[in-house]
């Protein structure tokens, strides 16, 4: 943990002087757009893709961190090249709106290395089914991160709850490997704070770019969290996006819409996109329920895990219904 304040405070300052400085000069020419279907989610086009600042940010600090603290950087030589090509396939498709079916394909594959990465060597029927349910659910997830990035702050609060509350299990549970990996989601935590502000006042999003670096950072500690036999704490740390995108996925199977098709259809838009409620408005809610969220991860390490899961899944389907009535 040496020098790791002074790296954290220094990150912060940097990336919030350099958003400041970007809005200031008005020098950055990757914007977001107002969407043409149904109500517009945002009234004006405004910078986008500032995610990639925030990973170069994290990248640069983590990497002193390791030089400072003579760590292996080869033990992170996998997860910072997939990290990288995750964000390079983000800013394309916010550079040029790549094909709903080709993402599709490639976030397959990074989820099919996130997930072998640490199922190598499995020889038994049950691991092997294991297995394949964590590709499954690590590309549902993954998917569900890239998708709630569509109202002010609701991807941030989310990826901000679960480094906090990753950090809660990682405290309680000794395990090396989510040590050596918590630093840099404690590095990526600062790059986030420095651009809260700028984003819940709806200046920036951190778009594609962000929203996939963010998915595939996530997904690899869960991952790690799985691995370790601590998955009911993962489902609870990714309870809302998982349940949101798969009920609303299913929706569209159901009604026959196109499953690729981009149409604010998750239930947390569905205040802004029908009844005309404000992005803080979905915001304030979804900060209540990851504080009630964050009880049931409590309750799920010290009392008993099943039943934290059990609360969480309560409060996830108890907010989805609040989001379909406004």
């Amino acid at each position: 943990m040496n020098f790791l304040f002074y790296i954290l405070l220094l990150n912060f300052l940097i990336l919030f002087s350099c958003f400041t400085f970007l809005i200031k000069k008005k020098i950055w020419n990757i914007y977001s757009y107002p969407t043409k279907i149904g109500r517009k989610i945002k009234p004006r086009k405004v910078y986008s893709a500032l995610g990639i600042i925030c990973i170069l940010g994290t990248l640069i600090s983590f990497v002193i961190y390791i030089q400072l603290n003579n760590y292996e950087i080869n033990d992170y030589y996998y997860f910072l090249i997939f990290l990288i090509f995750s964000t390079f396939i983000g800013l394309l498709d916010d550079l040029l709106n790549l094909d709903p079916y080709l993402k599709l394909v490639i976030i397959f594959f990074i989820c099919l290395f996130i997930s072998f990465s640490y199922f190598t060597g499995v020889t038994e029927v049950r691991d092997k089914l294991y297995f394949l349910i964590t590709i499954f659910i690590i590309l549902i997830y993954f998917n569900s991160v890239n998708f709630i990035d569509g109202s002010d702050g609701f991807l941030l609060c989310h990826i901000i709850f679960f480094i906090f509350g990753s950090i809660l299990v990682i405290s309680n549970f000794k395990v090396e490997i989510l040590e050596n990996y918590s630093i840099f989601l404690i590095i990526f935590l600062s790059a986030l704070f420095a651009f809260l502000y700028f984003n819940i006042s709806g200046k920036m999003i951190i778009g594609n770019t962000g929203s996939f670096a963010a998915a595939f950072i996530l997904s690899y500690f869960a991952v790690l969290l799985i691995r370790n036999n601590l998955t009911y704490q993962f489902l609870i740390l990714a309870m809302y996006p998982l349940i949101d995108v798969s009920l609303s996925l299913l929706n569209k199977i159901v009604t026959r819409k196109n499953l690729m098709k981009k149409d604010f259809c998750y239930f947390f838009l569905k205040p802004i996109k029908n009844q005309g409620a404000t992005h803080n408005f979905v915001l304030i809610r979804y900060t209540t329920y990851n504080f009630l969220n964050f009880i049931a991860l409590y309750l799920s390490i010290y009392m008993n895990a099943l039943m934290g899961l059990f609360i969480s899944f309560i409060i996830s389907s108890i907010l989805i219904l609040l989001y379909e009535k406004k």
